[in-house]
């Protein structure tokens, strides 16, 4: 931005006429006009008067923007070596999260390998459709779950204690056993 520019900018800013701003600085509003317009500029010793009135520094009424400032080949080499650190750290930082959460995951957890029996068995012409899952860890500890639709409570509390997980197959003869002496059959 020119001085002429600037001038305008924190003059306003200032709330100031151009007739103001010339008795503040005994010139006349033709010349305050003159500069704002980039027509002349003030010399140095205007200059300083200016910025003195406006209350800024003679090098913020001289150059509003910084980035005219060279910058020198050192200065630009050490910005790219810092930016590549940054990558490289911010990369690390990906790749050890990766290795923290996917390799002990897929190399060293536990694989689990299900199997399913099931049946329909019948008490009074109501039907009970019973399934039992088998889980096998790989340390091959069993444990499983027992599905029973439209059980009654009590029929599902005495299968849970004749359920056997190991042996899926004499766990339903059991309950099979079970139905049967209730009056059932399956």
């Amino acid at each position: 931005m020119s001085i002429g520019k600037n001038i305008l900018k924190l003059r306003k800013l200032n709330n100031l006429s151009q007739e103001e701003l010339a008795n503040k600085l005994n010139v006349t509003r033709q010349t305050i006009s003159k500069w704002e317009l980039d027509e002349t500029t003030p010399d140095l010793y205007m200059a300083k008067n200016i910025s003195n009135t406006l209350k800024i520094s003679l090098d913020e009424l001289v150059e509003n923007e910084k980035d005219y400032v060279k910058t020198s080949n050192t200065e630009k080499l050490a910005s790219i070596k810092i930016k590549i650190l940054k990558i490289t750290g911010i990369i690390s930082l990906l790749l050890v999260a990766f290795l923290l959460i996917y390799l002990p995951y897929n190399y060293f957890s536990i694989k689990v390998v299900s199997t399913s029996l099931g049946g329909i068995c019948y008490v009074n012409n109501e039907e009970y459709e019973i399934t039992l899952t088998k889980y096998v860890t790989d340390n091959q500890n069993a444990t499983g779950t027992f599905e029973c639709i439209n059980c009654k409570y009590e029929y599902i509390k005495e299968i849970n204690s004749i359920i056997n997980y190991n042996d899926l197959g004499i766990s339903m003869q059991y309950i099979k056993s079970y139905f049967e002496s209730i009056g059932g059959h399956c």
